[in-house]
């Protein structure tokens, strides 16, 4: 299991042989676009550890063995939601960046993602893949990220 404190101390793009590493965590139930999010940031990142898993109750196990630099988890998931592993992850005190990217771009969505305590909210409906990259570049290299790349999708408390 990896503490926050332990978490932040890795070195960026650290890509660890074995079950317990994880730099980038892909959560959707959709295998199209977990499938694509998947192959887009390995490609891009290809010294990034990433997973992709489409279900909540797997993502939970897997932050808390490995805490996640960045976890991009979809709202609408089957057994426990989006809204319900980010309230589980928060609990760990795992020190990571939680990327809501659903396709519900309602209003009440974003605000129960940040109530929750999700840090950025991106839809599906109106994001650019590139633009999705660009964020895990920059989380990647800078847990507060600051400029365009993280600025478009942050949620305002996280400011």
């Amino acid at each position: 299991m990896c503490s926050a404190a332990e978490c932040r101390n890795r070195e960026p793009f650290l890509n660890a042989q074995g079950p317990d590493m994880c730099d980038i965590l892909v959560v959707e139930d959709n295998e199209k676009f977990r499938s694509m999010l998947f192959r887009s940031l390995t490609a891009r990142y290809p010294a990034a550890e990433v997973r992709a898993v489409e279900s909540g109750e797997v993502a939970v196990e897997i932050c808390e063995e490995a805490c996640p630099r960045v976890v991009f988890l979809d709202i609408m998931l089957p057994g426990i939601n989006g809204l319900q592993v980010t309230e589980k992850i928060r609990s760990q005190r795992c020190d990571v960046s939680i990327a809501m990217v659903t396709g519900n771009d309602d209003p009440e969505y974003r605000e129960a993602a940040e109530r929750k305590g999700a840090d950025f909210f991106i839809s599906k409906n109106t994001a650019r893949l590139e633009e999705i990259l660009a964020l895990a570049g920059a989380l990647l290299e800078d847990e507060n990220p600051t400029g365009p790349e993280s600025d478009k999708f942050r949620l305002s408390s996280t400011a």
